[in-house]
C-alpha cells in the first residue's frame, strides 16, 4: 500500500494537501521544513506528529473526509481497514514491532481535528490503561 516512502511535504504542497483533505489543521503554514511523509496511493497519507507523545508518533489519515470515527458509514469500512494495515505498515518500515493505534473520538476523548486519523505510537513501553 506505501509507494513513496521518500516523499515530503513542502509548503508549496499545502494548498493541494487542504485541497483533498478539505481541511488544512494537520499541516501549518509556519512550518518551513520539509516533513518526512509517507504517501499511501489514494487512500491516505502518513507523516512524524509535529508535537509528539512517543519516540515515534506518526499520523496516518485517510484522503476521504471522515469527520471522526462515529460519523464514519459502512461505506467507509474498506477505507478503515487499508489505514489500519497501511498504520502496520508504516511501523514495520519503522522497524517497531510493537506499537499502539489510536484514534479520538469527540472533544471529551481529546479529539482536536475534525478529520478522522490514527496516532501510530512507539519506540518506547506502553501504560494500560492509557491517557
Amino acid at each position: 500500500m506505501i509507494i513513496d516512502v521518500h516523499t515530503h511535504i513542502l509548503p508549496r504542497d499545502i494548498p493541494r494537501w487542504k485541497d483533498k483533505f478539505g481541511y488544512g489543521g494537520f499541516i501549518s503554514l509556519d512550518h518551513y521544513k520539509p516533513c518526512c511523509a509517507r504517501i499511501l496511493r489514494d487512500d491516505g497519507v502518513a507523516f512524524r506528529d509535529v508535537d509528539p507523545k512517543a519516540p515515534t508518533h506518526v499520523l496516518v489519515i485517510p484522503m476521504k473526509h471522515v469527520a471522526s470515527l462515529s460519523a464514519s458509514t459502512d461505506e467507509d469500512a474498506l477505507l478503515l481497514g487499508k489505514i489500519q494495515r497501511a498504520a502496520a505498515q508504516v511501523a514495520a518500515s519503522l522497524g517497531l514491532s510493537s506499537f499502539r493505534v489510536v484514534t479520538n473520538n469527540g472533544r471529551g476523548a481529546g479529539q482536536t481535528v475534525d478529520h478522522l486519523h490514527y496516532h501510530l505510537l512507539g519506540g518506547r513501553p506502553m501504560q494500560w490503561p492509557p491517557g
